[in-house]
């Protein structure tokens, strides 16, 4: 899942209200690649997220995940993050 800017001007916000929520070998992100802002996150699960794995592109490895970021190249501000669960792994 992305909301993300590769031109001029902010990224999206990413909202998730569920139950239980498992992002493995995957990644959701709201991320600025150029001029902009990232945008922020916010997760509501009434049980638990699991967080885990990797996501391999062109055997460039990264790590599963929320994120919020400026990427490499990227100018302005990473987004705010909230998690709220009864567990976080």
């Amino acid at each position: 899942i992305g909301a993300n800017t590769y031109s001029r001007g902010d990224a999206g916000n990413i909202s998730i209200d569920t139950g239980n929520m498992s992002v493995i070998n995957s990644q959701i992100g709201s991320i600025t690649f150029a001029r902009g802002n990232a945008g922020s996150i916010k997760v509501r699960a009434t049980d638990s997220v699991e967080i885990s794995g990797k996501v391999v592109n062109r055997k460039i490895e990264n790590p599963a995940g929320l994120f919020a970021q400026v990427n490499i190249g990227g100018r302005g501000r990473g987004g705010n993050m909230i998690v709220e669960a009864k567990r976080l792994s």
